[in-house]
């Protein structure tokens, strides 16, 4: 399951991805690299809001922003959504990921 959600996310955004590639090879400092989620949708991802890329001293650092998050059940795909595009960016840009930084409006949590 996690991997149909992912290869779903990957599917839909690949435009905006490639954005944040030309933004990127353009210049390595700006700020502009980033993903906006559909949050209106009932597609996946719904709870992502947006994934900002950051390059600094040959670092990524990623700043994520979630409307929600879903602790128990689907918290591993979204944080694999994000994990798969910062181990493409630094591949591609040959660099490490400093910090991923994840912002959470509220957490999804079910009573046993």
């Amino acid at each position: 399951e996690i991997s149909a959600l992912y290869n779903a996310t990957a599917n839909k955004y690949s435009n905006n991805f490639r954005r944040v590639l030309e933004e990127l090879r353009i210049d390595k400092n700006t700020r502009r690299a980033m993903i906006l989620f559909d949050i209106f949708t009932r597609e996946v991802p719904e709870c992502l809001i947006s994934i900002l890329f950051l390059i600094r001293n040959k670092k990524l650092i990623c700043i994520v922003n979630s409307r929600s998050m879903d602790v128990e059940k689907m918290f591993y795909s979204d944080m694999r959504i994000v994990e798969s595009y910062c181990e493409t960016l630094c591949s591609i840009f040959n660099i490490k990921i400093n910090y991923i930084k994840v912002n959470v409006g509220s957490c999804h949590f079910y009573v046993k």
